[in-house]
């Protein structure tokens, strides 16, 4: 086991694939094995370790030690070996992330618990994305993860009773030149770069896939900058996520460059001070209006980001920064950090079904012989070739489906799925959530007033808590989760066919309503009204991810779904608007959450003050700015005052 892990880098930039090595038994047993051979490493290799730690003191091969929740502090670095520790809780999120963190000649060591029981081991049939009163008995994803594991020959496999080893494999492209550039492709967008800067362009984006030495090309741009004395600023998330940016840029800078200074990305200063280049490091993950502002407060801006979709790239950095601000893209094809054809890099893809290109329609499959059918199928019901061609759909149509989504759409009890074939070919897919109904009934009036927020739910939980009935909640109800559309059979019908067939088979399952909740445009607006839904909610906050506030749109089912629905429709009744404030002035419902309340009360107080404060709320002014424009001091005393303002108006209404 020392040489099969440790012979592979011995060489300088080592001419070996990362290799994959599955730990599997009794968390005492895998411990002490882990300890036995990482015992032997040599001195100068590193060692992250991701999960729950196992030693009452850490060991002195261990280089870095991160929790589960702060895998994304070692994104940035580089190690010869990541160990995740799978055998108390697993998240897919943090596997695919950190596999990009090990070099070539490396090893990702998974720790899991015994092969036979982890499908149904406790640490994944309860996971964090369950909903409230539903239950797994076994990881249907876990399942389909340890087949490809142990049928890809670039996998070892260690147990008590096994011991299987592949024999390290070289790489074709291990010479690699002796500059600053390590890939034609990094110097090509380098000078790309450069020239867009010198030619006046405002902003432009560099774009990768994980270990395509994005970070480091940055660096050499921003030492490029500075020893031309420009002034160059860098923002991220964290600071430690540019580790690597800085590092880089300190082997090309001149005595005499500029400084380069990054700023945390509500630092004040990112708009008021001289800067003539930005650069915005994993840009999709920042907030769309920050960047827009930022794009149109300095001369030239880089947007950087990795297209893994593990950072949160969603579709409104795509559409409303990338399409509407027409900024032009270069992309980083060949691997850095690791080498080509690397077997880890092809096996985190095909766990995270990525493999599996978007399949090509003829030209002419819409014709009068078409035919078009639709099915309804649970998704741990699928094969593995379906479900890979059902997230090609998804990711063709810009959903931001993070690995943890993958699972969760996989293992998810109350999940099912409507796919539509033009001759017997998948054009279109609807991921379909039950949500609401009897396990929600002991919590429907709690979470009605806003006492308790459940797990899950969600469209069920916004229209109980938006009308203070309990009704809501224990309706039965369809979310449709996500829906989309080959791009060469839109406009053919595909997707209104898509909610009529489940439409018809939540009539035969007497579900009340059908839901959805989406990023509103006029153009999606139209589509769910066309097709037979009506908007319930308006939204008002704006997702950081998309850009766009969410509306909640539902279509009535059942008889007691339409009576509810009209219910809604009517004015609000003088007790529900009695109950939101009874219900925000003890605490339970938040100030946002009173919805037309401050309308139905503008015309029946005398306090100027809190005028002031309702007519903020009725603005959609954000809780800071409605303070200051009342003269509070900060948001918590305008909320106090609110209550108290409130609590008198309740009284002397003996509500």
């Amino acid at each position: 086991m020392p040489d099969w892990l440790f012979s592979p880098l011995s060489a300088s930039f080592s001419a070996y694939h990362r290799q994959i090595l599955l730990v599997s038994g009794e968390n005492d047993w895998v411990f002490n094995a882990l300890q036995a051979f990482m015992a032997e490493k040599p001195p100068s290799a590193t060692v992250a370790w991701v999960g729950t730690e196992a030693y009452d003191a850490a060991p002195d091969w261990l280089t870095q030690i991160k929790p589960l929740a702060q895998y994304k502090q070692l994104l940035g670095s580089e190690f010869d070996f990541v160990i995740l520790n799978c055998l108390d809780s697993f998240r897919l999120n943090a596997m695919a992330a950190i596999a990009g963190t090990i070099h070539a000649g490396g090893t990702f060591i998974l720790l899991v618990p015994p092969i036979a029981s982890w499908p149904s081991h406790p640490s994944v049939i309860q996971p964090h994305f369950l909903s409230h009163g539903w239950s797994i008995e076994q990881s249907h994803y876990i399942r389909f993860m340890l087949s490809t594991l142990l049928n890809s020959p670039h996998v070892g496999l260690l147990t008590a009773s096994r011991h299987t080893l592949p024999v390290p494999t070289k790489a074709n492209d291990a010479d690699r030149p002796n500059t600053q550039f390590t890939t034609p492709c990094q110097q090509l967008a380098f000078t790309q770069v450069v020239k867009a800067q010198d030619a006046g362009t405002r902003c432009i984006a560099l774009l990768a896939k994980r270990g395509r030495g994005k970070s480091t090309t940055l660096g050499f741009l921003a030492a490029h900058f500075a020893n031309r004395a420009m002034r160059i600023a860098v923002t991220s998330s964290s600071r430690a996520q540019t580790t690597n940016l800085f590092v880089a840029a300190g082997h090309y800078l001149n005595d005499d460059a500029t400084d380069i200074v990054w700023y945390a990305l509500d630092n004040p200063s990112l708009d008021s001070a001289d800067i003539d280049v930005l650069i915005i490091d994993e840009a999709a993950s920042v907030p769309v209006p920050l960047l827009i502002r930022l794009i149109s407060k300095h001369p030239f801006v880089i947007l950087a980001s990795t297209t893994d979709g593990y950072e949160g790239s969603g579709q409104g950095f795509r559409e409303k920064v990338m399409t509407k601000q027409a900024i032009l893209a270069f992309t980083l094809e060949t691997p850095v950090r690791w080498h080509n054809h690397d077997p880890l890099e092809h096996v985190i893809d095909s766990l995270l079904f990525q493999s599996t290109p978007l399949t090509p329609l003829p030209k002419d499959i819409f014709n009068t012989n078409t035919q078009i059918s639709y099915a309804i199928t649970p998704l741990d019901n699928t094969t593995e070739e379906l479900y890979s061609q059902i997230m090609a759909l998804l990711r063709h149509a810009h959903y931001q489906t993070t690995p943890d989504d993958i699972v969760r759409f996989i293992d998810t009890p109350n999940n099912k799925v409507c796919l539509a074939f033009a001759n017997n070919t998948l054009v279109a897919a609807a991921i379909l959530e039950y949500e609401g109904g009897p396990v929600l009934g002991e919590l429907s009036h709690d979470i009605a007033s806003g006492k308790r927020r459940v797990k899950g739910h969600l469209t069920a939980q916004a229209l109980a808590l938006m009308t203070a009935n309990p009704q809501f909640a224990t309706l039965c109800s369809l979310r449709i989760n996500r829906i989309a559309v080959h791009p060469n059979a839109r406009r053919q019908g595909i997707g209104q066919g898509l909610i009529a067939h489940t439409r018809q088979s939540c009539a035969i399952e007497k579900t009340d309503l059908i839901t959805v909740s989406f990023g509103a445009t006029d153009e999606l607006r139209r589509f769910w009204e066309k097709s037979g839904f009506t908007r319930l909610k308006q939204g008002t906050k704006i997702d950081k991810s998309s850009g766009l506030a969410s509306d909640i749109y539902a279509m009535a089912v059942s008889p007691l779904g339409k009576d509810t629905l009209g219910m809604l429709f009517q004015t609000t009744s003088v007790n529900t608007h009695l109950a939101r404030i009874r219900q925000f002035c003890e605490g339970t419902r938040g100030i946002s959450h009173l919805y037309d309340t401050p309308l139905w009360l503008v015309g029946r107080i005398s306090d100027e003050l809190l005028s002031t404060v309702l007519n903020g709320l009725l603005a959609k002014q954000n809780l800071t700015e409605i303070s200051e424009n009342a003269g509070f001091r900060n948001k918590k005393e305008m909320i106090g005052y609110t209550k108290t303002s409130l609590e008198v108006f309740i009284t002397e209404n003996k509500a």
